[in-house]
């Protein structure tokens, strides 16, 4: 697993109040995770901070499970 997953994990551990061993990349965050918009909207501008990078509404409005999160912003640092 790449470090980008890995700080993705830890970015919604922390946001969920979570122990990162018990979240999976394959995981949804409201499905399995038990997060809420809210949560999205947070981990969203965290992972901003993070990587550096702009996700319009309009990207992770549809965004289900965090390794949809990875594949976006794996896009948006190659660009």
């Amino acid at each position: 697993m790449d470090n980008i997953e890995e700080v993705l994990k830890q970015i919604v551990a922390d946001q969920l109040g979570r122990n990162v061993d018990e979240i999976d990349i394959s995981h949804e965050l409201v499905n399995d995770l038990g997060g809420d918009s809210l949560d999205a909207v947070e981990i969203t501008v965290s992972i901003e901070e993070e990587f550096g990078i702009k996700i319009l509404d309009s990207e992770y409005v549809d965004i289900k499970s965090l390794e949809e999160y990875a594949d976006l912003i794996k896009a948006k640092l190659e660009k």
